[in-house]
């Protein structure tokens, strides 16, 4: 049953005028689906789940349990969704980021998090796309068969310009997590920048104040593919490092030391808290 005061929005998208919003479950009863549409009716706005409601089953790990962020493609009319897998405190299944057709509503790709890249504490928070143009020069056509043994078939043309890449933020251990689609794999990087400081990003919510703590929280990348940009909502440094690095198989922390740089200063003062106060 829905409980309207719980909703919680967490993350949105829009693609050619269609709304795609994210609402936490991982605290809280009462919130159906954790990934929604916005239609109107009547001049009316409403939730619909997306892909639909049975996909957003609670304890169904072939199901979204907390979608915590989505990012679109315009490209290829797909949705990523980053799942952190939490209702009412209870992580049922490992987290997992899931690729869904839009005009189909079918998932056409899915990477399971390993224990290489994230641990129990992990949170992951954000993610952003990453278009390599060399991969358009192939058509890649291949079979993914996830743990839950179903057949996920995404196939690639050459004609168009396909993400190749997501990454991804781990909040609370300090990570940024490369995941590659064509080989269903991934890794990370560890470094200083992504560390935030205590007590700079207190986030008020309906008069309740969150005490914001962890490191890198925000990702996003540059129009021509070619530059990351990261920063912690604890923290008043903007970053940068190049994507080419983070998709180099021979990179490692050394390396990502020698090409990291801070790109300037966020937030309203950089001597003193950041409070940001949302009304519903």
């Amino acid at each position: 049953m829905l409980i309207p005061e719980n909703l919680l929005i967490l993350n949105l998208d829009v693609l050619n005028g269609q709304i795609f919003t994210t609402k936490d479950r991982a605290f809280k009863p009462g919130i159906p689906a954790s990934l929604n549409t916005v239609i109107k009716r009547n001049w009316n706005s409403f939730l619909k789940p997306f892909p639909n409601l049975r996909l957003n089953r609670a304890g169904d790990c072939n199901s979204i349990q907390y979608a915590i962020s989505v990012k679109t493609d315009p490209n290829t009319n797909l949705i990523w969704i980053l799942d952190e897998e939490v209702v009412k405190n209870v992580r049922f299944c490992r987290r997992k980021l899931m690729i869904f057709d839009i005009r189909t509503r079918r998932e056409v790709f899915r990477h399971i998090f390993p224990d290489s890249v994230i641990s129990e504490s992990s949170k992951l928070f954000d993610l952003t796309l990453d278009r390599d143009k060399y991969f358009t020069r192939t058509t890649y056509i291949y079979t993914i068969v996830s743990p839950a043994s179903l057949l996920l078939d995404l196939t690639l043309d050459r004609e168009k310009d396909y993400t190749r890449y997501a990454y991804v933020v781990d909040s609370i251990t300090k990570k940024l997590i490369v995941v590659v689609v064509v080989t269903n794999t991934s890794w990370l990087f560890v470094h200083l920048s992504m560390e935030g400081k205590a007590g700079t990003g207190n986030i008020t919510v309906n008069g309740e104040t969150i005490f914001s703590r962890g490191g890198i929280h925000g990702i996003s990348i540059t129009s021509d593919f070619k530059f990351v940009y990261y920063l912690s909502i604890d923290s008043f440094q903007t970053w940068q490092t190049s994507t080419g690095l983070l998709r180099s198989l021979f990179a490692n922390n050394i390396t990502f030391d020698e090409n990291v740089g801070m790109i300037g200063i966020h937030g309203i003062c950089q001597h003193h808290a950041v409070n940001l106060t949302f009304l519903f």
